[in-house]
């Protein structure tokens, strides 16, 4: 059995819309409570904001590895042999856009929550460390406008998904939220000609820090 691992760091990519009612209350809480919107999203209201689009991806940089472990059975606390380490940036596709439907949406907000440690988990049962070859090995990417670095999207062994076990071993490292105000609202456009920095104009930014590394 051969066992897949990407660690680095990841994203919790969430995007909601937002209508006046709620951005107004959002701000007087702000101004308030003298709180920032990253402390107010991240204590309970994040998760109210995901209607428009939420995925959870590693994030393709310099730190972010794949390492191919063997073992000799499916037993997962046995102790196995890692044969094969490589950067992801060295295996990743050309990325595609993200598609995201932004029409007669005023306002939105977007929540990004860091991870760092494993945060994709696989295993093949069919390959053994004998027959792999690093060559049918691929890795789709995307890259979407709201999130600087390209993202892992699906990871690929001889042209079969690799589905992610969801053994999540990570840690939070930074929470950020955001509200972007559609400056073009109501008006008609192409799908294949929209531009989300030219539509979109930030009005509010802040995160939350909770450890200190590297990236």
């Amino acid at each position: 059995m051969l066992n897949f691992q990407i660690r680095g760091y990841s994203i919790n990519l969430n995007i909601g819309s937002v209508n006046n009612n709620e951005m107004n209350s959002l701000m007087e809480k702000i101004r308030s409570d003298k709180c920032s919107l990253a402390q107010i999203m991240f204590e309970k209201e994040w998760s109210n904001h995901t209607n428009i689009y939420s995925k959870f991806s590693p994030i393709i940089s310099e730190q972010t590895e794949l390492i191919v472990t063997s073992f000799t059975s499916s037993d997962y606390y046995e102790d196995g042999y890692s044969f094969f380490r490589a950067k992801v940036n060295e295996l990743a596709q050309i990325p595609e856009g993200i598609t995201i439907n932004f029409s007669n949406i005023a306002a939105i907000i977007v929540n990004k929550i860091i991870y760092f440690g494993c945060s994709f988990e696989a295993e093949s049962k069919t390959t053994d460390h004998n027959h792999f070859d690093k060559n049918n090995l691929s890795i789709s990417t995307l890259t979407t406008p709201l999130y600087q670095n390209n993202l892992v999207n699906e990871v690929f062994l001889n042209d079969s998904k690799l589905y992610d076990l969801n053994r999540k071993k990570h840690e939070i490292v930074q929470f950020s939220s955001s509200i972007y105000t559609n400056s073009k609202f109501k008006q008609d456009f192409e799908p294949d000609s929209f531009d989300f920095n030219s539509t979109f104009s930030r009005l509010v930014e802040s995160k939350i820090d909770f450890k200190k590394q590297k990236k």
